[in-house]
This record gives structure tokens, sequence and C-alpha cells, in this order.
């Protein structure tokens, strides 16, 4: 049962792209403990005379008035674990239907952001909420990696395809053989998200956390 649960591809998938995000969490978790240094400065004599008690107070004031510059690459590796695991899992599952891994992994990517994050805008600047970029939307991000690149191997199993001449670039087939699993993601994914907004005034990943965090609890 362990080996064919071990060999089951989704399984394999969802293994191998977690691997593959691991240098993220590595090189944040350095930069977050850097951010954290193991000293209390409400606890400690800040007239000491104790070398290393002197250095941690020291390094613990550099990271508070740093701490902006310090975290950006935690934020940009460690904090952008759902967004590159959406990315990183569908592209090890197409890989191993030997469907083109790098468009399935932009595919799911692009849904799992229509999905967890939406613009906001004032009167200054743009920007795109991240609460389920995170750790916090991973589960989301796994489910929607699986779900949009079956989506795309069933439409590439009925055959809807453009084929061109021999002359024709390789990319420019693979760009148009993409805009229809493209859309046909979106409007499953999208138009799916829609309606749980419409029902119960929750996208889906404000539905399915809370009650996947609370399981987990």
């Amino acid at each position: 049962l362990g080996a064919k649960l071990g060999n089951q591809r989704h399984l394999q998938a969802l293994s191998n792209g977690m691997m593959m995000t691991l240098p993220l969490l590595v090189i944040g978790s350095i930069f977050m403990i850097l951010n954290n240094p193991p000293i209390n400065l409400e606890t400690v004599d800040m007239n000491t005379t104790n070398l290393f008690i002197r250095f941690l107070i020291n390094w613990k004031e550099w990271a508070v008035a740093n701490s902006e510059w310090i975290l950006a690459p935690y934020n940009m590796t460690f904090g952008m674990l759902g967004l590159m695991t959406a990315f990183s899992v569908a592209y090890c599952l197409a890989k191993s239907y030997k469907m083109n891994a790098a468009v399935n992994g932009i595919m799911s990517m692009s849904v799992f952001l229509l999905v967890c994050s939406k613009v906001v805008q004032d009167a200054a600047i743009s920007a795109i909420t991240s609460q389920y970029l995170t750790s916090d939307g991973l589960f989301i991000a796994l489910v929607l990696s699986f779900v949009c690149v079956e989506i795309n191997r069933m439409v590439d199993k009925l055959g809807i395809k453009v084929k061109f001449p021999a002359s024709v670039p390789s990319m420019v087939a693979t760009f148009v053989n993409s805009l229809l699993p493209l859309f046909v993601n979106i409007v499953i994914v999208y138009g799916i998200n829609l309606i749980l907004i419409s029902l119960i005034g929750k996208s889906i990943p404000e539905a399915i956390t809370p009650v996947f965090n609370t399981t987990t609890k």
C-alpha cells in the first residue's frame, strides 16, 4: 500500500513540487532569524558590560530600525509560498503527464492569483492583497494545481488544437494552443469563486481555509 501511494502521480507531484520550494523556505527563514535576534529589550539591562548581551542588544536595535529591508527577502520567498507552490506542483504534475510543464505551471499560478488575491486601489497606488499568497493559501494552491492540470489534460484529450506547419516556430503553436485551456480554467475556477461569493459572501480561500485550519487543530 505504501509503495502504491508513493507511486501515485498526484502525490509524487505534490512531493516533488514542495521540494522545489524548499530553497525559498530555507533562505527566507534565514532573514526571519536575522530580523528576530534572541533577546527581549524589555527584560535586559541596557547598560550591561557583558559583550555577548551587548552584541544582541545592538543587533536587536539594528533589526528594529531596518526591519522593512531585512524582511524583504523573506516576504518574497517564504512569504510567497502559496504562489510558488501553485506553479511548482502543477509543473511537476504536467511533466509526469508529458505535457508542457512550464505553461501549465504559469496557468496554475495565474488562476491561483485570480482566486486568492484581488486588486486594491486608492488615489495613489494599486496593489494586490497577499494574505493567501503565503502559507495560508498553501492548501488552495495544491488543489488548484491539480485542478488546472487536469482541466488542461481534459482539453488536450478532446483534441481541440490548431495544427501548424513545421515552418511555424514551436512557441507560436504553444501560445495559440494555450489560449483555450487557460480560458476554460478561468471560466470554471473563477466561475465557482464568483458563485461562492454570491451565495455565502466568501471566496474559495475564505470559505475553505478556516475549515481546513479548524480540522487540523
